[in-house]
């Protein structure tokens, strides 16, 4: 990459740790004068299943969204005064493979830096679940900032 990037996208699941990676990506973007773009994965396996899976498309989406909110409401207010000097927007996908999902929205929508936290889990949960960063991590469509 030989320039900085123009469209940065921050996944988040509530996390304190992944707001900080909200807050650095912030910053970020107002210095690069790059895109913005909050990203949650609703898991359609807590979010309902099967029942979440025989809504009508419509139906399934306002759920999720209604899911995804309060964790995109706390990244939004994280960046606090911040948010007005973005060009900044917000993507809720439902999935059972956060790792999967991001990956496809770097590429469809042309992000250039994923800014994400790693969260350490413990070891037999590493294990036998991995990490969403560490899945990312191997197979990376983009340039990754990883937020301790």
């Amino acid at each position: 990459m030989d320039r900085a990037p123009a469209h940065i996208l921050v996944p988040v699941d509530g996390s304190d740790d992944a707001l900080d990676a909200v807050e650095l990506a912030g910053v970020m973007a107002r210095a690069l004068g790059a895109d913005l773009t909050l990203m949650h994965v609703v898991d359609e396996s807590v979010a309902g299943g099967a029942a979440l899976a025989n809504l009508d498309e419509a139906l399934r989406q306002a759920r999720v969204d209604e899911l995804a909110r309060p964790v995109l409401d706390a990244a939004w207010a994280r960046l606090g005064a911040l948010r007005g000097e973005l060009v900044a927007g917000e993507l809720v996908v439902p999935g059972d493979s956060p790792q999967d999902e991001i990956r496809k929205a770097v590429v469809e929508r042309g992000i250039e830096l994923l800014v994400m936290s790693h969260t350490h889990h413990a070891p037999l949960t590493e294990l036998f679940f991995g990490s969403t960063s560490r899945a990312l991590l191997e197979r990376a469509p983009c340039p990754i900032l990883l937020v301790p």
